[in-house]
């Protein structure tokens, strides 16, 4: 089996059948197996940054991940999007064709760079350590396999991406390999964690849980329900782990996207005497949430479990749910928490012209009325609060990134979760974002990938000029703020450009549900829509917020 194969075979053996990327001849070797090898698809992209999101986006809903592009060039484009990964934890590996023996020394003895040599040594290996779990240069064709097999566990299980660096004149040299033996099961969960955890959870009235990316990235929906069912406790969840339960369930409350707008899934989160959280990543918009509770929460997460002031080292979170559904404690704790709470209603006013209110209106009656067939994807925009409101009619239909915050992820994002999942994904992107990554349009039309995609047309990066200066949205006589206003673009003629797909332009509320509806009857490749947007409009928890801080 050559080097090529086997990271295949170790990718097929992970859930993964697809390799995203773009070729360069240090790669090469790695796209040929692909070639020969039934069982695995490559996609070509446009360019790295691309490639990288939508091996971010397969991760999130597939147990693994995959992208290889070019030395330096590639993978420098690349980065923004493993940082994503890696701050939001997904699993992936990063495949790389370095330079050989002979070139590196042509470079040390003579300072004949080799192609895409920034001069430095090791100079990919050594940027890649800083956004990856794990990294490596494959220099010993004897520990091929160890290395290899090393790298994938390491994804797998912290989990989050991993770098592989094989000489381009390795992808092809056959390496000896030995039967390896099953993974381990995880540990279980000891009992000093289960008796802080219930000590702490006897005396609380108001409850909740919180449920995070780790419950996705492990497949552990299952076992938390059983949790929250069996404590009677009633839940949020993160933006990256929102429809991971039914959102129907009875004890569901809603998604805590942000403590900077004042919902009631914030309300009562904040005001709970046992917030427990449970495989959560915590950014910038849980800043206040965490502060306010930190002494009192329980916190189990990748690995590690804080239960007011007591730490715990090695607590692996599928156990500890485990160790609490067979607990005896847990059923005494149930009694009296019998109540269902409402679930969580999207509450709009009703607009003639399209505002983001409306717009997100018309998209909860259109992913209620096409079901689990859609995936809900939510750019980082001004969108992102109201997005959060949408009720999901099904499980793993959402996609954001909340925590690293990249505007434009979301549209390539999709392609990797449409894969993953097989459905069909309508994005919401702000004309800022989309104009960043507006070249994934021709991956999707190459390809066909049905995505509907609805551009924000607004002329603006909104959420910019929120943070920057709130005045511009309560003052019609504030301007911009001149760095964030952009050209405005003809989103509809893309179709034209990229030799495929449909194109849209709307300009009312009524007028895009409709247009929705024409783009989910056409399923030969992606949708674009532009909905124009008064700059000045603001989703309504903006506005709440403006009024807060006006008080």
């Amino acid at each position: 089996m050559t080097v090529a194969q086997y990271i295949l075979h170790c990718l097929k053996k992970h859930g993964c059948h697809h390799i995203f990327g773009v070729p360069g001849t240090s790669c090469a070797g790695i796209y040929f197996a692909v070639d020969n090898d039934p069982d695995m698809k490559y996609l070509v992209t446009v360019n790295e940054l691309e490639a990288g999101y939508i091996a971010d986006g397969y991760g999130r809903f597939a147990p693994m991940s995959a992208v290889a592009v070019s030395y330096g060039v590639g993978n420098l484009s690349m980065i923004n999007a493993i940082a994503s990964a890696y701050t939001e934890k997904v699993p992936m590996i990063v495949l790389n064709g370095g330079p050989t023996e002979n070139e590196q020394a042509d470079q040390y003895n003579y300072g004949i760079l080799f192609s895409h040599s920034t001069g430095k040594r090791n100079a990919d290996l050594e940027i890649y350590k800083n956004v990856t779990v794990a990294a490596e240069l494959l220099t010993d064709l004897s520990t091929a396999q160890e290395l290899i097999s090393g790298l994938f566990k390491n994804a797998a299980e912290t989990p989050g991406p991993v770098y592989l660096e094989v000489a381009n004149n390795f992808w092809d040299k056959e390496i000896a390999i030995t039967e390896e033996e099953p993974a381990k099961e995880e540990a279980k969960t000891n009992e000093d964690v289960l008796k802080a955890f219930f000590e702490r959870v006897s005396d609380a009235k108001e409850p909740v849980i919180l449920l995070g990316s780790e419950i996705c990235r492990r497949g552990l929906e299952k076992h938390a329900l059983a949790v929250i069912e069996k404590l009677r406790i009633p839940f949020c969840t993160t933006l990256l782990s929102k429809s991971v339960i039914d959102e129907g369930h009875e004890l569901f409350i809603g998604t805590y996207d942000s403590d900077l707008v004042n919902k009631p899934p914030r309300r009562y989160v904040e005001a709970s005497d046992c917030f427990i959280a449970l495989g959560c990543i915590f950014g910038i918009d849980h800043g206040s949430l965490v502060k306010t509770q930190y002494k009192t929460m329980v916190d189990v997460s990748y690995g590690k479990a804080r239960i007011a002031s007591g730490e715990f080292e090695g607590v692996a979170l599928k156990g500890f749910l485990e160790g609490i559904i067979s607990h005896q404690q847990a059923q005494l704790l149930s009694a009296g928490r019998n109540e269902a709470l409402e679930t969580q209603k999207l509450l709009r006013k009703p607009a003639d012209k399209p505002t983001h209110d409306g717009v997100f209106e018309s998209i909860n009656k259109f992913l209620s009325d096409k079901g689990d067939q859609m995936m809900m994807v939510a750019d980082t925009c001004l969108s992102s609060y109201p997005a959060s409101d949408l009720h999901m009619p099904s499980t793993k239909m959402f996609l954001a990134n909340p925590v690293w915050l990249s505007i434009g992820q979301g549209t390539p994002a999709s392609i990797g979760a449409h894969l993953a999942t097989g459905k069909r994904p309508i994005i919401v992107s702000g004309d800022g974002g989309f104009q960043m990554i507006a070249q994934t349009f021709s991956t999707m039309v190459k390809y066909k990938i049905p995505s509907i995609i609805a551009v924000i047309d607004n002329g603006l990066y909104g959420i910019e000029q929120f943070l920057l200066d709130k005045k511009f949205y309560t003052d019609p006589s504030t301007p911009s703020i001149g760095f964030n206003t952009l050209n405005r673009w003809k989103y509809e003629n893309f179709p034209e450009v990229f030799g495929g797909g449909k194109g849209f332009r709307v300009n009312d509320t009524d007028k895009f549900y409709e247009t929705l509806e024409l783009a989910f009857a056409y399923k030969d490749g992606p949708v674009i829509i532009a909905i124009e947007i008064n700059p000045k409009d603001i989703p309504t928890e903006y506005v709440k917020k403006i009024e807060s801080l006006a008080i």
